[in-house]
């Protein structure tokens, strides 16, 4: 695929070890406030990912280490990520009983209507820019690294989460040119009410560990019940085509 990834050259499943062959190049800063600008070349982060995207995994969902997937379709994963994710936030009160019925009512089935007929391989392991080797005086990628969380799924998906990590303080962020990667990758419709469906992901999933009575904690619960009475029967039936 022309994807640079760590190769296996030899493993002992008994002994549980496993020797790859070192990538050049240098990890990434993950710190990307200290950035100066992105330290690689978000056009070729687009090309590469788009490779990937274009991979066809066994099935939805994450895959395990024999390449299975463990889902069946893509609305099984979302509702149990769903599903999973909400009562966890309930469970330690990061949202309200009233927020999760609203949720369960609402967005649940919304994306009990997202239906795709084939998966693609996203890499969904900090997208790349924390995992991430380069060449700091040509800023090329010499590998992507951490596979372990990649998820048969929608590509969508995954832009989701590229904004909230790049735009989660603001969307006039320095750090990350999207219109540089779309260069790369193809042209993306940032404005696809499917984002809008995927987006309470990114914020249950911070509200399941981060302080409850942070600001941060009080700001995603905001964006969630702005967003939990948005899906009514006629946008199921939009998202379903």
């Amino acid at each position: 695929m022309g994807v640079p990834a760590p190769e296996i050259l030899c493993t002992d499943r008994e002994q549980r070890w496993v020797i790859m062959k070192r990538l050049p190049g240098i990890p990434i800063d993950s710190e990307y406030e200290r950035w100066n600008g992105c330290p690689y070349d978000e056009q070729e982060f687009g090309i590469l990912l788009g490779r990937m995207h274009r991979v066809t995994p066994a099935g939805w969902g994450p895959i395990d280490d024999t390449g299975h997937a463990l889902f069946t379709s893509w609305s099984d994963f979302l509702l149990a990520a769903a599903r999973s994710a909400i009562a966890t936030c309930a469970d330690r009160a990061a949202i309200s009983l009233a927020l999760c019925n609203r949720l369960q009512q609402n967005w649940l089935p919304a994306l009990a209507q997202m239906h795709l007929d084939t998966p693609s391989l996203l890499h969904m392991e900090s997208l790349g820019f924390a995992n991430i080797m380069y060449t700091p005086e040509t800023r090329k990628i010499t590998g992507l690294l951490d596979y372990e969380d990649c998820l048969g799924g929608d590509p969508r998906f995954e832009f989701v989460w590229m904004r909230f990590y790049f735009e989660h303080d603001g969307v006039d962020q320095p750090y990350f040119d999207f219109q540089r990667f779309a260069q790369g990758y193809g042209q993306i419709d940032w404005e696809d009410p499917v984002l809008l469906l995927y987006r309470p992901f990114t914020y249950l999933d911070k509200l399941r560990w981060i302080p409850i009575s942070s600001e941060r904690a009080t700001r995603y619960n905001g964006q969630l019940e702005a967003m939990a009475g948005m899906w009514t029967r006629e946008e199921e039936d939009r998202l379903s085509k």
